[in-house]
């Protein structure tokens, strides 16, 4: 992929996970990956979803949005989508923009 970014979803559809040094550039490859994650089971099957940052070297302000979006999004649809394994770099920058990103605690979810 250009944008360095590698999408890759579980057997089961529950874990997005992204990786590289994720920048307005790839936005509308993650918004396509995101639309595709959220909508890949059925919400009663599937009420928390995870996303992974563990490999995200990078990530700015408008990747930051896209995350907080999609949270929006599976909120709306009746599901949570929780940010797991958050890489030091992703929570720097979003502490640095005063962000905070939806997640369940532990190992580095904001």
């Amino acid at each position: 992929m250009d944008s360095g970014v590698q999408i890759v979803t579980g057997e089961r559809g529950r874990t997005l996970s992204l990786a590289g040094e994720l920048d307005i550039r790839a936005g509308e490859e993650l918004l396509r990956a995101f639309r595709e994650f959220l909508q890949s089971s059925p919400a009663k099957e599937i009420e928390i979803q995870e996303l992974d940052l563990t490999e995200v070297e990078s990530c700015d302000a408008a990747v930051l949005q896209l995350f907080c979006s999609a949270a929006a999004t599976a909120r709306t649809a009746g599901r949570a989508l929780e940010f797991v394994n958050v890489s030091e770099n992703v929570l720097q920058t979003a502490a640095a923009l005063g962000l905070a990103l939806p997640g369940g605690g532990g190992n580095g979810a904001i």
